[in-house]
């Protein structure tokens, strides 16, 4: 409304300005023209030709002034349709991109699963391997260590290497790194899915207290070695109907005089329980040391016959 008054003066200007020649010819013409105030009296004979005059200038700047406005609003109407309209068509283009987006990641994840369970069909078996083998590497940093194809060296290995001067001082360095954190993770990782290092975090784990350089550097071989079986894992094929079970044990360690025995339960030749755990008692006799493992081991094998009677039934 503020617009369009402003319009309405600077018309009146221009009408004005195209009427003062015409006033002065008037003026000219008839000298009697009287002026009073702010008035101008026109002579009788030339009223009519004067109200034509102003009559014809009246209309045509108000048409042209009518013809102005009607243009602004037209085109103020214009450029917010214009807005209004880009504004949907740029915020209708992000959500059809972010549905996009996020359909096509749908699709590749069912077609990832689709994979996995044809192959899976297509084996016969079910391989778990499970992902935290990557997080406790990266949280380690031994993303990029060298592979190694064993979790642990052999005794004899060992008591080669504790000649070596360097090796005799790692053994007396303490380390005061993040040894229990790395022990914590390997025995979760071991207890879950990879019975194959259940042995060697089992017997790094008993030196938590005063751990030394030597024995973070056994930590990181078992490192080396998920580094190099990145991919493997335990495999479920279900062949059989029957349950096995194969026990171990040690015959007195040299530093406690304690042995370490060790199971591993298989049902339908699966996998489905182990244990590696150092016997609470010293034996006298190998014989001894494998009885007491098969001792300690029938009560897990009692649970797992207990809980396949169990599925069986229902």
């Amino acid at each position: 409304m503020i617009s369009r008054c402003h319009l309405l003066i600077r018309q009146s200007s221009v009408v004005i300005k195209s009427l003062a020649p015409r006033v002065s010819k008037f003026q000219n013409l008839q000298p009697a023209v009287r002026r009073r105030k702010r008035f101008i009296l026109i002579p009788s004979s030339l009223k009519d030709e004067w109200t034509k005059e102003m009559r014809e200038a009246t209309m045509r700047n108000g048409l042209l002034l009518d013809q102005q406005v009607k243009t602004s609003e037209k085109l103020r109407e214009s450029m917010t349709s214009l807005i209004n309209s880009n504004n949907s068509v740029v915020r209708a283009q992000k959500d059809m991109m972010l549905q996009q987006e996020t359909a096509n990641q749908r699709v590749n994840m069912l077609i990832d699963t689709v994979r996995n369970l044809v192959d899976a069909i297509k084996r016969q078996s079910i391989n778990i391997t499970p992902p935290i083998q990557n997080k406790i590497l990266e949280k380690f940093k031994m993303t990029e260590c060298k592979p190694q194809e064993t979790p642990m060296i052999t005794r004899q290995a060992k008591k080669i290497e504790s000649k070596n001067p360097e090796k005799q001082k790692e053994m007396i360095t303490p380390f005061h790194g993040p040894f229990r954190e790395a022990i914590g993770s390997l025995l979760y990782l071991a207890g879950v899915t990879r019975p194959d290092i259940a042995y060697a975090v089992n017997l790094l784990s008993r030196r938590q207290i005063a751990p030394t350089t030597s024995d973070w550097t056994e930590v990181k071989r078992i490192f080396r070695y998920l580094r190099g079986s990145i991919n493997e894992g335990l495999v479920y094929r279900a062949n059989g109907d029957e349950m096995k079970v194969y026990t171990d044990s040690s015959f007195g360690d040299c530093e406690e005089s304690k042995s370490t025995s060790g199971y591993i339960i298989k049902l339908f030749d699966d996998t489905v329980a182990w244990r590696s755990k150092k016997q609470t008692l010293v034996t006298r006799s190998t014989c001894g040391a494998e009885y007491y493992a098969m001792r300690s081991n029938g009560g897990d094998s009692e649970e797992v016959l207990d809980l396949g009677g169990s599925v069986g039934n229902n």
